[in-house]
């Protein structure tokens, strides 16, 4: 019965109080503000030194865990409001360190593939990521450079190729009429010792009459 049920927890309480330091004690008992319904109570119960009285202090567990559960709810919100704002906030820095680099990989493939057009990339930031776009930068206009550099040093060297086939083709004709001149030379002195020694013949037969 109730009664029995009671005079138990009273030898339970005072035995705990009994004890040098005291001790807790844990039963099944009716809500004050509904009979019917039957809680777990926790209870700590204590002798006073002085008064030899047994001093005993409890609550119901669900009225001690009502503070706990209402912080956990609390706390539950909040983690899903930070974890919401940190979700944000990593896919927002994901993205800004992750689309320079789509943007370098790219231009670097169109320059593998000789696509010297792109404009310069655009640069906000002073940390690695901008530092490789700098870099990207300075490789496009450097290659831009060398590009133009080699096609005037292609152009000069054309204009200087015409220039030699132009003089070597002077220096030919030159050539060859020197050699034209010498043949003629060659052949008017033949024919100056002709007459020469027709001469002498003629002179020879004068000087024996």
């Amino acid at each position: 019965s109730n009664s029995e049920k009671e005079i138990e927890i009273v030898k339970n309480l005072l035995a705990a109080g009994a004890k040098e330091d005291g001790d807790f004690v844990y039963f099944d008992y009716q809500l004050p503000t509904d009979e019917n319904r039957i809680e777990k109570k926790i209870n700590f119960a204590k002798n006073d030194p002085y008064w030899g009285w047994t001093i005993v202090g409890g609550i119901y567990l669900i009225d001690f865990n009502k503070p706990t559960q209402a912080l956990a709810h609390v706390v539950t919100i909040v983690s899903g409001f930070m974890l919401t704002i940190g979700s944000i906030v990593i896919f927002r820095f994901s993205n800004r360190i992750s689309k320079p680099i789509r943007n370098v990989t790219e231009r670097m493939k169109k320059l593998s593939e000789g696509d010297l057009s792109g404009e310069a990339l655009i640069c906000q930031t002073k940390d690695e990521v901008g530092l490789m776009i700098e870099a990207m930068n300075h490789l496009q206009d450097r290659l831009k450079q060398i590009v133009t550099e080699i096609t005037h040093s292609t152009h000069v060297i054309s204009k200087a190729s015409d220039h030699l086939s132009q003089s070597a083709e002077a220096v030919q004709i030159s050539s060859e009429q020197i050699v034209a001149t010498m043949q003629e030379l060659a052949s008017g002195a033949e024919n100056q010792a002709n007459t020469s020694s027709k001469l002498s013949q003629t002179m020879s037969s004068f000087s024996s009459m």
